[in-house]
């Protein structure tokens, strides 16, 4: 069922608390353009999801303004996911970028997080299709497997879910 316009506008004012204002045009086949006023408040958004609504999660793609809306592919979300029980011999970015891909396409390493603490934490674009993986054993060397944890934040009874600020 398609969503209210003022719904969505007066949901996200409440959950993004944004800095400045943004405007959401409706399209066609339930899709709409959110275009802010800052572009910190667009990449806190992007960056800060996944998000639901209504129960649904919310699939958003960054958009160029030039291609049509309908032709944006809208076949996954945005996680966070923190990556457990990695052995530190092999804790090098290299063998963590493997290690993720099992977790969706790797996006970004959280590199300061990485370098002060020591813990990995992944940004994946997870194609909705796709189970999620909590748990895996993965080969590291040739007599070395480990159970790889992995947290995907914002997931809940395996769906997603807003994080309230």
């Amino acid at each position: 069922k398609p969503a209210p316009l003022q719904d969505l506008r007066w949901f996200f004012c409440r959950v993004w608390v944004l800095e400045k204002d943004f405007k959401i045009q409706e399209r066609p086949k339930n899709r709409f353009v959110i275009a802010f006023d800052l572009k910190r408040d667009r990449n806190k958004v992007l960056r800060g999801g996944p998000w639901r609504f209504n129960q649904a999660p919310v699939v958003m793609q960054e958009y160029d303004g030039i291609a049509l809306p309908h032709s944006v592919a809208l076949d996954a979300l945005f996680f966070w996911v923190r990556i457990t029980n990695i052995p530190p011999l092999f804790e090098d970015k290299d063998t963590i970028r493997d290690i993720a891909a099992i977790a969706g396409r790797v996006i970004e390493l959280d590199d300061k997080l990485f370098d002060t603490t020591g813990k990995i934490r992944v940004r994946v674009s997870h194609a909705l299709y796709k189970p999620f993986f909590l748990k895996k054993r993965v080969k590291l060397a040739s007599e070395i497997e480990e159970e790889i944890g992995f947290f995907f934040e914002n997931l809940v009874d395996g769906r997603a879910l807003p994080r309230m600020e």
